[in-house]
């Protein structure tokens, strides 16, 4: 079998809390790669595979969306990602405009707490992830090729 390199994409707190759930239920096989903000949660939650840390919020400052941007450039070069996995938040854009670009396959989760009303982060990956979750069936409504398979928690 060949090891596949997976970028695991989550801003600290709640969105990571959620892509480590996710991540105990993934094959172990692979190489994971972690992307997080750096706050004293993410730096302690973070064990297995290699860590890699982003300024935020890059949703609210195009300076850090752009310094984000050129670090998801060094990081896809370095690391060579088959697969980006991501629960949000804004930390995940540049990586996921990047990845378009190289042409690497993305799965975007919208966030648990993202019940009726979709966060801006969906909203942009939404057009760019190839593969969309939503935890809620209600979120169909807004994103209709998203897939419902129930809550990762």
């Amino acid at each position: 079998m060949i090891k596949k390199n997976v970028l695991l994409i989550a801003s600290a707190g709640g969105h990571m809390y959620q892509l480590k759930k996710l991540y105990e239920e993934l094959d172990c096989n692979q190489n994971y790669c972690w992307i997080s903000t750096k706050f004293e949660f993410s730096s302690s939650e973070i064990k297995n595979g290699k860590n890699y840390f982003v300024e935020g919020p890059t949703n609210r400052s195009l300076m850090v969306l752009l310094k984000n941007m050129i670090l998801a450039i060094k990081i896809m070069i370095k690391e060579k990602p088959d697969l980006l996995i991501s629960t949000g938040a804004g930390i995940a854009v540049p990586f996921f405009i990047i990845g378009k670009i190289f042409g690497k396959k993305m799965v975007f989760i919208e966030s648990f707490s993202r019940i009726t009303s979709p966060s801006l982060t969906a909203r942009i990956l939404y057009y760019i992830a190839n593969d969309f979750f939503v935890q809620w069936p209600a979120l169909n409504e807004v994103f209709p090729r998203a897939i419902y398979k129930g809550k990762l928690l």
